[in-house]
């Protein structure tokens, strides 16, 4: 895809430097000219899942790791404020307060259609505590930790690919 007069850096399983020439800082240039073809596949992955601007389908695929984490054996559940705060990390002590109650509200939507849909059976929501957390009937077994993992990667919509991405969309 051509961005026009401007530097573009592709940033995937390796680093892909395009339009280098656009960059007038020298130093900048090189270290990025020399960082061509790194491989990013073993460096560690961002923490941040949650940011107020997300479109719904990015809150499913954000709120995975974190729903996983209530069905861990002994985990006491979590509230709204805290898959929020788990979801932006570091971030959460700079959003501002209209933003993170808006976010809430997005994560809310999405956790109560999770309930109801996906994982209908297997969470639940504690009204007495406020939290979301596993049904009394889960068992922790590999093959039910697996089947919701699989349900949630459906619900989030990055289930496996069933056709071939166009050459075109590239």
């Amino acid at each position: 895809m051509d961005d026009g007069p401007y530097c573009q850096l592709i940033v995937e399983d390796y680093l892909d430097v395009i339009k280098a020439e656009h960059i007038y800082n020298q130093s900048l240039k090189e270290s990025i000219i020399k960082s061509q073809g790194a491989d990013l596949r073993k460096l560690p992955g961002i923490a941040i899942t949650l940011l107020p601007e997300m479109r719904p389908q990015e809150i499913r695929r954000g709120l995975i790791d974190i729903v996983m984490h209530l069905f861990r054996p002994g985990s006491e559940g979590k509230s709204l404020i805290d898959i929020v705060d788990d979801g932006l990390e570091r971030l959460s002590v700079t959003v501002s307060v209209p933003a993170k109650s808006k976010l809430k509200d997005s994560v809310k939507r999405e956790m109560d259609g999770l309930l109801k849909g996906a994982l209908k059976g297997y969470l639940l929501y504690d009204e007495i505590n406020g939290v979301y957390r596993s049904t009394d009937k889960f068992k922790p077994h590999p093959k039910t930790m697996e089947r919701i993992a699989l349900r949630l990667r459906d619900w989030a919509g990055i289930g496996p690919q069933k056709t071939l991405d166009p050459w075109a969309n590239l």
